[in-house]
Order: C-alpha cells, then structure tokens, then sequence
C-alpha cells in the first residue's frame, strides 16, 4: 500500500513544554521560515563531535548553513519532509533560541517510510531532550500514516542508539565500522 504523508495537513500532536534544570522551559514544534537566523545560531554552536555523530564527517559549518541547506529545512515539501526544532525560552528575558533539530524525509523509493536525522546543541544533551525530540518525531511519522522509520547511527552514539532502543527500535550492528541501521515498525513502538 503506497502512503502518501502529508506532514502539513494536520496540526502535529506535540509534547507539552519541557522544564530545564536552570528554570528555563523547552518547547518542540515544526520549524518555521523566520527560523533562519536562529537555525544559523544552532549550527554555529555545535561542537565537532556533535556534528561529526550527526553527519559521519566534519561537516563546516558553512555547507550545513548554506542557503541551499537553509532552505531544506525552512521551505521542505511538507508531503515529504518534516522538521521539528527544540526552541528554549529563558525566564522573563523573552530570549529563544533552538537548542535541538530533527527531521523526517520520506525517500521516493519508501514512500511509507522516513528517515530521521536529529542533534542537540552540546549544553543541552543529557538532559532527555532527544528522547523527547525522537518520540516527536514518531508521533509525527504516525500521524502522517508512515509504517516506519529509520536512520543510520554511528555505533560510537552510544546515547543515541539507546535512546533508540527504549523506542524498540531494531538495530543492524554489522561492524568494520559500518554504521548501526536502525528501524523502528511505527506498530511497535514503546512509550518512553
């Protein structure tokens, strides 16, 4: 059965804001135009570690904040692409800013699956938030109709892959260095 996800067409279920140890609140939701400033902000912050787990190479932060890059995230088709970020809104300043982004892409030869992509600013992992961001994102993928999805995990994102596991994600080790393939049958999915 061929799905067709429309990622736009329904208002996406997300969590309620998340409270941050320094009294400050998190809150996931689509990402919108007037992002870009913000978006830029993001991956000016990572650390190399950070994106070299996300991207499997050290990526500049020129490629991942071209216009080209920019725009995939900001204008994607919403039939085939889906980008919560992770905005942080501190105290009584009003200031925001994105401390995580993650993404849905349905591929043209899986139209019933998407693979996801995420990190999370480096002050801001350990602290749940990419599990909060992933359930979002298969809330989303659910949402949408989709039967899976899936990514491909370097085996040294340890964290990632049992965020992934408490998910019930299954997981292709096939060593030599190969990345870990995870899959995650939206049937079967554990709440976390």
């Amino acid at each position: 059965m061929a799905v067709s996800p429309a990622f736009a067409t329904k208002p996406p279920r997300l969590p309620e804001p998340l409270p941050l140890p320094d009294g400050s609140w998190a809150q996931i939701r689509p990402v919108r135009p007037e992002d870009r400033a913000a978006l830029i902000a993001f991956h000016r912050s990572l650390s190399n570690k950070t994106v070299y787990l996300r991207y499997f190479s050290p990526v500049s932060v020129q490629w991942r904040t071209s216009p080209k890059r920019l725009a995939e995230e900001l204008y994607a088709d919403p039939e085939h692409h889906c980008t919560l970020v992770i905005e942080r809104r501190a105290g009584g300043s009003g200031l925001r800013h994105l401390i995580g982004v993650g993404r849905l892409v349905v591929p043209n030869t899986a139209p019933d699956t998407a693979d996801f992509a995420m990190a999370i600013r480096d002050d801001f992992q350990g602290m749940g938030l990419g599990t909060a961001l992933l359930g979002a994102l298969i809330e989303q993928a659910r949402q949408a109709g989709l039967r899976a999805i899936t990514a491909e995990i370097l085996a040294e994102n340890r964290s990632m892959l049992e965020i992934c596991r408490r998910f019930g994600f299954e997981l292709a080790f096939s060593g030599g260095g190969d990345p870990v393939e995870a899959r995650l049958e939206l049937s079967n999915a554990h709440s976390v």
